[in-house]
């Protein structure tokens, strides 16, 4: 998105105005939301942040890092049981993508270290996957 390039270059309102047209025209782009409401809170605006967040987890509950972005949302607002909700919940996400690879649905191993080599490499590539 363009908002992450104005970003990268310091011009948080003009990021903030680019996600404020993709939201116009495109009410349920979650991705948007998440982006923005990240903005937000970096900004100290945590209410408009929270709200972007929830918006976000309407249209896509499966998102386990807006619930971890949420939860420090509510930490920075000593709301201490929604956060620890709220990252119970992206933990849940996060295991639950990982048993989608089939390697990892069932533990076959005999040494620890091998369920660990392979979760990091499924982590790894959710991660490049997200990136590109």
């Amino acid at each position: 998105m363009r908002a992450r390039a104005h970003l990268s270059n310091g011009d948080v309102k003009a990021a903030i105005g680019d996600l404020n047209r993709a939201l116009e025209l495109d009410p349920r782009h979650a991705a948007a939301y998440n982006d923005r409401c990240h903005i937000l809170s970096d900004t100290g605006e945590q209410e408009a942040a929270l709200a972007d967040y929830n918006r976000a987890l309407e249209l896509s509950p499966r998102f386990a890092r807006t619930y971890n972005n949420r939860a420090s949302v509510r930490t920075h607002q000593r709301d201490y049981r929604a956060a620890i909700a709220d990252y119970d919940r992206a933990i849940e996400r996060t295991f639950a993508r990982l048993s989608f690879h089939r390697r990892l649905s069932k533990d076959y191993e005999y040494l620890p270290e091998t369920s660990e080599a392979f979760i990091r490499i499924t982590m790894t590539r959710l991660t490049l996957a997200r990136l590109t």
